[in-house]
């Protein structure tokens, strides 16, 4: 069964719950399509120091794709966007700002068997 991760992320968030959420996640499973939609700040310019940042920190993970907005989106919009994006038939949306246990890859796979 193929499923694929959307994660939203922006500048604020990069250090405390991206970098670690991808070095979990790529741990865990790194076969896992992921798309990164990396949204712009809310009444600011686009941070390019940020964008160059996350683009060399997504070139190591694994199956990573990235989505970069340069003006601020609502959660809604960064979902549909990843969607929109993967191939697959199930995709799990993800904030940035969780924390995966060992066993989530295989609790999430379990889930979808049953249905």
């Amino acid at each position: 069964m193929k499923y694929s991760i959307g994660i939203g992320t922006f500048l604020h968030r990069f250090e405390n719950y991206f970098k670690p959420l991808m070095h979990d996640l790529s741990n865990l499973n790194p076969n896992v399509d992921k798309f990164v939609f990396v949204n712009g700040q809310h009444k600011e310019n686009f941070n390019e120091d940020y964008r160059k940042e996350i683009m060399q920190f997504v070139s190591h993970c694994p199956n990573t794709y990235l989505v970069v907005s340069p003006i601020f989106r609502g959660c809604s919009y960064m979902w549909n966007t990843c969607v929109n994006y993967t191939k697959t038939d199930y995709i799990l949306l993800l904030n940035d700002d969780i924390k995966v246990l060992p066993n989530f890859f295989h609790d999430y796979e379990s889930m979808l068997v049953e249905n």
